[in-house]
């Protein structure tokens, strides 16, 4: 049966092959990612830039070639710092599971020691900007595993069934004596098929044939390469995958006309313009063979152009300022003639309206926000510390980061788990699980945004768990680089007691018990009991089970009720009880 299917991938490689040209399907991811990789690096952006104005010169077009900014590259790296926040304020969960705990421990060891983690989140990060349809597969040269990247140019066919890939196929060019020849890997979910152009290669005699095709086969568990695209392309029948840029493309196209029009306008026409009245260069000179003048700045001699420019005027025909040592005369008006212009009408500077430019600027800027909404699938919200910084300035709706991030993370997340399977296998590894995963748990906002939000939702009477959370949340953010703090706040407030009440609640609650209840000295001696414990005990204390942490904390509330009793004996009641 498996030599069947051997020999069937065979025959749809080879007919893959006859057909000469990539599945048609394939076109649209060319092209998308020409696009993306231009937008990524801003440079090279001239078919879109000449499509605006179609009807300028080619001068009018080099011009706004040399003066556009290219504004698509800064919006895309703050779309990838919105993307590394995922992996800097939330790193991932890594485990491994094996029945042999030295098996664990190696695994563990290869994963940090060659970036495994970072490795799925650069490239998952990279290619789903500038290209979505790049797979990753994985090798195995000389007895090390090898993960390598094949964009989508190298795409040559593929067969998706029930949202399913059946098999990919890859072509590699070569050169062979100024002969362009192809090589083709065909993946599939059993192993790997690799036809080889026999143009400079050499074979034994045990070597398969296809054609002229020399034919390896590798037999594996699984597809050994996973594409760095997750969003499905709707225009290509879900077979392909499209960027996270896709969805602004119309926009990223907009901030770049509108971005080249301000540019070229500010250019062109945001230049202070000065007009004066000047006077006529009159200058002369005569000997007595001839007579030279200056007209409209070239000189006559003898009425007769010389075709050499006047060096009183420069050429212009005007005399003007050149210096400011130069004085500029006016002739006096004779009696009977017309007055002449006041000094101040002799000169008239004229600015650009600046409303116009402020609407360009504007307009650029709404672009700019537009994009990353679109990206991240949110609203715009305006939150009272923004609006103390600022007026005008908008904030994104984190909801909307969480949504698309929790999809990438989740990609992330699976392109680690093949890269450890492919590589658990390569090494004769069975029975091991990898987990890697993402919590999203509000650690994109700021304390800040945080307490406000704990605030409206105290003034709203919010459930008291959904108040916690926020606590925990504030906490994290204040001790990024403690998580161990977390982790042993967390246990101590197990055992605090009225934990599930508000503070409003609590203080009612024991306003009406005796000074010596049991859960009112835990309460109120919450810091003392506390650091007595951890005085003594230290890190044992996080590592006991949750009935010996209940006995200590009872040994040190016993100690406070005695003091408390020497103190009000008559206050003794019998409405105390243990935590």
């Amino acid at each position: 049966m498996r030599k069947h299917r051997i020999h069937m991938f065979a025959e749809i490689l080879y007919k893959s092959i006859e057909r000469k040209n990539p599945n048609k399907v394939l076109e649209k991811t060319t092209k998308d990612a020409d696009i993306q990789r231009k937008l990524y690096t801003g440079k090279d952006l001239d078919k879109i830039l000449f499509d605006y104005r179609k009807r300028e010169t080619d001068s009018q077009k080099e011009q706004r070639k040399r003066i556009t900014i290219g504004r698509s590259k800064h919006i895309i790296r703050q779309i990838e710092n919105v993307i590394d926040q995922l992996d800097i304020m939330d790193k991932p969960s890594i485990n491994v599971i094996h029945d042999n705990e030295t098996v664990s421990e190696n695994l563990l060891s290869y994963i940090y020691n060659n970036n495994i983690a970072k490795l799925a989140f650069d490239w998952c990060k990279y290619y789903n900007l500038v290209d979505a349809n790049t797979w990753i597969v994985c090798r195995q040269i000389e007895d090390e595993v090898i993960f390598e990247e094949i964009q989508s140019y190298n795409l040559y066919d593929l067969k998706v069934q029930n949202g399913a890939f059946k098999y990919v196929i890859f072509r590699f060019e070569r050169k062979v004596t100024e002969q362009t020849v192809y090589d083709y890997e065909l993946y599939h979910n059993e192993g790997l098929l690799v036809f080889t152009n026999k143009a400079g290669k050499t074979r034994d005699q045990e070597t398969q044939m296809h054609g002229e095709f020399i034919v390896t086969e590798y037999q594996y568990k699984r597809m050994f390469c996973f594409p760095c695209g997750y969003q499905r392309d709707a225009d290509n029948q879900f077979k392909t995958f499209v960027s996270l840029l896709d969805p602004a493309s119309e926009l990223f196209k907009g901030l770049i006309w509108q971005g080249s029009d301000m540019d070229t306008e500010l250019a062109a026409h945001g230049v202070i313009q000065k007009y004066a009245y000047a006077q006529k260069c009159n200058w002369t000179y005569q000997n007595e063979e001839s007579s030279t003048e200056c007209h409209h700045g070239f000189l006559f001699k003898d009425g007769i152009n010389t075709n050499t420019k006047c060096s009183n005027c420069g050429g212009t025909g005007l005399v003007t300022h050149t210096t400011s040592q130069d004085i500029i005369t006016f002739p006096l008006p004779n009696e009977g003639e017309q007055v002449p212009l006041k000094l101040s009408d002799l000169s008239h500077t004229v600015f650009m309206p600046e409303t116009v430019f402020s609407f360009k600027k504007q307009y650029v800027k709404e672009l700019e926000v537009a994009i990353m909404q679109t990206i991240f699938n949110n609203s715009v919200t305006l939150t009272q510390s923004e609006i103390q910084v600022t007026a005008t300035e908008k904030v994104i709706d984190l909801q909307g980061i969480y949504s698309t991030l929790n999809k990438y993370g989740q990609h992330v997340s699976d392109m680690f788990i093949w890269m450890m399977e492919c590589y658990a296998e390569l090494n004769g590894i069975e029975g091991a699980e990898f987990l890697h995963g993402y919590t999203l748990n509000m650690k994109l906002e700021n304390v800040e945004t945080l307490s406000e939000t704990r605030k409206k939702l105290i003034d709203a009477n919010a459930p008291i768990e959904v108040i916690k959370a926020y606590d925990l949340a504030i906490l994290r953010k204040q001790h990024l680089d403690s998580p161990q703090f977390i982790n042993r706040f967390s246990v101590w407030e197990q055992y605090r007691p009225f934990n599930d009440k508000s503070d409003v609640i609590a203080m009612q609650i024991l306003a009406g018990l005796p000074n010596i209840n049991r859960s009112k000295i835990l309460y109120n001696f919450w810091g003392r009991i506390r650091r007595n414990i951890e005085t003594v005990h230290g890190d044992k204390f996080f590592e006991y089970k949750d009935e010996r942490r209940k006995e200590l904390i009872n040994a040190e509330i016993e100690i406070i009720r005695a003091e408390l009793l020497e103190d009000e004996p008559q206050r003794l009641t019998s409405n105390d009880f243990d935590i």
